[in-house]
């Protein structure tokens, strides 16, 4: 809710478009805070997405919105004319594991089901439009994602980036790892040459030693950790086991 009520101090958002929109948490606080015209959701798991299409008002017919729709589909799926949203947001999936889409040809970027969502949100947005997404820690701070934050900041000008803390899926899911929250806004014709320093920063990432331990941390990230990061930084370990 916060997020919305900051970008429609600085901008006109009619339209929204959740590419993994679970019970649709995003969406119920956006249609509360902006004045949607438009709202289009994928969600493939049947059941919630029977739930949120009762949420969202639309019109159902094969997959076509007139004005707003709920597909049971996966993202992967979405028909190829959604272009042009002002808003794309989403907590999106995380895993090496890849997705097929006939179109996307970088194994760097459908490899991971992660890098894929950045790579298709950007084709959904219109130029100027903005990205949100609520993305595990390991998009920014792996550096085996470097090539997939090279696209995202070669096609799109960074807003910015906020590390939330782990527990904020406690309450709900009963998990706890690592997140950001990154805010970008589309920019055709920009190229890599273009990006700007903070830019350069989160294509990278590297390895610091805490207490004796690497732990890969993007560099952006650590240069600005005073002012970025929700919390207290301490070391533990990650979904995977692996220090964090």
């Amino acid at each position: 809710a916060t997020f919305y009520q900051v970008l429609k101090e600085y901008t006109t958002i009619k339209s929204l478009y959740e590419p993994s929109a679970g019970a649709g948490i995003f969406i119920t606080a956006a249609k509360d805070i902006l004045d949607l015209e438009h709202i289009v959701a994928y969600e493939k798991d049947t059941l919630t997405a029977k739930v949120l299409q009762h949420i969202v008002p639309y019109t159902w017919n094969d997959g076509i919105s007139s004005p707003s729709m709920v597909a049971n589909r996966a993202f992967e799926n979405s028909d190829p004319g959604e272009e042009g949203f002002d808003l794309i947001t989403s907590n999106i999936p995380f895993g090496a594991f890849p997705v097929y889409d006939e179109d996307c040809t970088d194994k760097n970027i459908y490899g991971k089901i992660h890098n894929y969502f950045f790579w298709k949100g950007i084709q959904k947005a219109k130029d100027g439009g903005v990205l949100a997404y609520l993305v595990s820690n390991a998009f920014l701070d792996s550096p085996s994602n470097s090539s997939a934050r090279k696209y995202l900041f070669s096609n799109s000008d960074f807003i910015s980036c906020v590390r939330m803390p782990d527990n904020l899926f406690k309450e709900e899911a009963n998990t706890e790892a690592g997140s950001h929250f990154l805010v970008v806004r589309k920019k055709e014709g920009k190229t890599e040459a273009d990006m700007s320093q903070e830019e350069k920063w989160l294509c990278e990432a590297t390895n610091v030693t805490i207490k004796g331990v690497p732990v890969a941390v993007n560099e952006y990230v650590k240069r600005n950790a005073h002012k970025c990061v929700i919390g207290k930084k301490r070391l533990g370990k990650n979904q995977y086991g692996k220090a964090a």
